[in-house]
Order: C-alpha cells, then sequence, then structure tokens
C-alpha cells in the first residue's frame, strides 16, 4: 500500500524510503516467551514520514477493530 517492493524477506523498498523489520530480544512474561520486532523506516524525511503516516493509521483500523 505504501509503494514499495519487497527486497528480502522483511525489507521494503519505495521512492525515498526503506523499511525493514528487526528481531529484539524476546520479552519474558512468566515461563512465556512475547517476541518483539522494531519496524525501521530510513529515507527522505517527507518520504518516511508518509509511510509512518499510513502504518500508523493501518495499525490503530486494525487495533480499534479487533477491540471494538
Amino acid at each position: 500500500e505504501a509503494g514499495g517492493e519487497v527486497t528480502e524477506s522483511l525489507s521494503v523498498t519505495g521512492t525515498g524510503w526503506t523499511a525493514s523489520i528487526e528481531a529484539l530480544e524476546p520479552d519474558k512474561v512468566g515461563i512465556v516467551n512475547i517476541p518483539i520486532d522494531r519496524l525501521v523506516i530510513e529515507g527522505d524525511e517527507p518520504a518516511v514520514e508518509r509511510v509512518h503516516a499510513l502504518i500508523r493509521r493501518r495499525t490503530e483500523r486494525r487495533r480499534r477493530t479487533k477491540y471494538e
């Protein structure tokens, strides 16, 4: 939706930006490990802001739909 192309299994490149997902150390809640990932968006500021806004809207929409 952001107009990018998959370049690797966890990376996308678009005009003026790249995004990738980095695995972080899992959080431990009791005996359960909770995976934690970080989305990194890099590039030209206007392009990064546009992609960030799109992802934020999509995430908020899913969160509202899931918990309503």
